[in-house]
């Protein structure tokens, strides 16, 4: 799993809610989730904006775990 989507989900946030929250276009996230686009390669502003929503940092949002 992701760390955006288990963030998402600790936060029990849909992607459309964090779509509104953070300004990113829902599709977006979708793909970030997915593995389909990596986070680490997006735009600054967009992946810093997630970031804001949870109150963590650019770093820690993309991140793995393991």
């Amino acid at each position: 799993m992701s760390k955006l989507k288990a963030l998402r989900e600790r936060f029990k946030l849909t992607q459309q809610e964090l779509s509104n929250k953070s300004g990113v276009n829902i599709d977006t996230i979708r793909k970030w989730e997915n593995g389909m686009n990596n986070i680490r390669n997006a735009n600054v502003s967009k992946v810093k904006a997630v970031a804001d929503v949870f109150e963590v940092s650019i770093e820690e949002l993309i991140t793995d775990d393991e």
